[in-house]
C-alpha cells in the first residue's frame, strides 16, 4: 500500500534525526570583530556595506542559538536534507536508494563554525547586493551544500563511478581515425532478439543515419523492433564507426561481431512474409528508396500500399514472384512461405467448367386487341 505524503515526511524525518545522533556537534563560536574591507565600486561598497551589516547581526543571532540549543543545528540540517531531497532525488530516481546515504548533509560544529566565518570573509562588494534577498541562516546552508567535503558533504564515494567508466571503456569500440568533428560516443544494445536500440548525445548526424534506417524516437533511445537481428546491429554499429562515432557494446558477442565485420548487410529491397491482424499471412514488399517499380506493386489486385511497403494477397504468388525478380527484389525465406500457402490454397481450389444457359425466344401477346375505329356496341347509345 503507498504511502501518504505525511508517512513519507515522517520516515524522512526519523532516517535524519538518526543521521544526526551519530554525527557530533562541537560548536566554536567564531569571532565577529573587525570585517575586511569591501572590494569595488564607490556605491556598490557604500550599498554593500549596509546590506552585509544587517546579515552579520542576523548571522550572530544564529551562531548563539547553535552555541545554546544543537536543536538549532538539528533543524538547520533537516531542512538542508529536505531541500536536497527535492533537487537531487528527482533526476535519479532510479538511484535513490544509493544516493540517500550521500545526499543527506552531515552537520558539525567545525563545519558550521568554517561557514560563518567564510561567509564574514567574504569581500567582493558585488557579491553582497546579489544575495540581499537571502536570509542569514539561507547563506549559511548554500554554503554547506555546495562546499568542499571538509565542510558538510561527506567525500564523495567514487569508486562506483570509477568502476562504470572502466566498464564502458572497455566495452566502447572507437574508428582507428579520429574524428575530432564527432567525438561522441553511442550506447548500442540489443534489449529482445528482434529489437536494437541507440542512445547518445544529440547529434544531427547521428540522427539522419538511424532515420534512414527506420528507427524511431521513445525517449530516451533510437529504436527498431521491425525486422532487427543481430547482422542489422552490426551493420549499423560498423556503419557508425566509420563515420567517426565511438560505440559502446556491453554483450561481449554483438561486440565481437561488428569488430570482425561479421554481418549480412541489409538488403535495399526485400520481399517477406507479413501476418495481417486477422493471422493471414500476406507477401510485403519492403523497400528504402522509392522507386519506379512502387508504381508496378500497386497495381496488382488486392495491393494495399504504404510509404515504403507494399502487402499483396497470397493468392498473387506467381506475379508477386515475376515482380520480385524483375525490380532485384531479395527473397526472404518466409516468402517462400507465402508462396507455398497461395500454391495450396490453388490445389484445394474445386475445378468447374461452368455451362452459361440463356432462354430462347420468346413471342409475346399484346393485351389488347387492335384498334379497328369502330364503337363497340355494348357501348352505344340505346337510341
Amino acid at each position: 500500500m503507498a504511502k501518504s505524503n505525511a508517512e513519507r515526511q515522517a520516515a524522512f524525518r526519523e532516517r535524519v534525526r538518526q543521521r544526526l545522533a551519530l554525527v557530533p556537534k562541537p560548536f566554536v563560536m567564531p569571532e565577529f570583530g573587525r570585517l575586511p574591507s569591501l572590494t569595488g565600486s564607490d556605491k556598490q561598497v557604500n550599498w554593500a556595506t549596509d546590506i552585509r551589516a544587517q546579515f552579520m547581526g542576523a548571522l550572530q543571532v544564529f551562531a548563539c542559538r547553535a552555541e545554546s540549543s544543537p536543536a538549532a543545528v538539528d533543524q538547520m540540517a533537516e531542512r538542508m536534507a529536505f531541500r536536497a531531497e527535492r533537487i537531487v532525488l528527482p533526476l535519479a530516481e532510479f538511484n535513490q536508494a544509493r544516493s540517500i546515504a550521500r545526499i543527506y548533509p552531515r552537520i558539525d560544529g567545525k563545519a558550521l563554525t568554517a561557514a560563518i566565518t567564510s561567509i564574514r570573509g567574504i569581500r567582493s562588494a558585488h557579491w553582497w547586493i546579489e544575495h540581499r534577498f537571502s536570509s542569514a541562516t539561507g547563506l549559511v546552508e548554500d554554503l554547506l551544500l555546495s562546499s568542499a567535503p571538509t565542510a558538510a558533504n561527506p567525500a564523495p564515494d567514487t569508486s562506483a563511478a570509477l568502476a562504470a567508466a572502466e566498464a564502458m571503456s572497455e566495452a566502447t569500440l572507437a574508428p582507428a581515425e579520429d574524428i575530432e568533428a564527432r567525438r561522441i560516443t553511442v550506447e548500442a544494445s540489443m534489449p529482445t532478439a528482434n529489437s536494437i536500440r541507440f542512445q547518445a548525445p544529440y547529434s544531427e548526424r547521428f540522427m539522419a543515419l538511424v532515420k534512414e534506417r527506420k528507427f524511431g524516437w521513445t525517449e530516451p533511445y533510437w529504436s527498431r523492433s521491425s525486422y532487427a537481428d543481430a547482422d542489422l546491429f552490426a551493420e549499423i554499429c560498423t556503419i557508425l564507426l566509420a563515420d567517426g562515432f565511438n560505440v559502446c557494446i556491453f554483450d561481449a558477442a554483438l561486440r565481437e561481431k561488428v569488430v570482425n565485420s561479421d554481418y549480412v548487410p541489409e538488403p535495399e529491397r526485400v520481399l517477406e512474409a507479413h501476418k495481417n491482424k486477422k493471422g493471414g499471412l500476406q507477401f510485403r514488399f519492403r523497400w528504402r528508396t522509392y522507386g519506379k517499380f512502387v508504381e508496378h506493386l500497386r497495381r496488382l489486385p488486392g495491393a494495399k500500399a504504404f510509404d515504403d511497403a507494399v502487402l499483396v494477397p497470397a493468392s498473387r504468388w506467381e506475379d508477386v514472384i515475376d515482380l520480385a525478380e524483375t525490380w532485384g527484389f531479395v527473397r526472404r525465406p518466409s516468402a517462400d512461405k507465402v508462396v507455398e500457402l497461395g500454391r495450396a490454397l490453388e490445389l484445394k481450389m474445386t475445378r468447374v467448367s461452368p455451362e452459361v444457359k440463356t432462354f430462347g425466344h420468346v413471342e409475346l401477346s399484346t393485351a389488347l386487341a387492335p384498334a379497328t375505329g369502330e364503337i363497340d356496341r355494348d357501348l352505344l347509345d340505346a337510341d
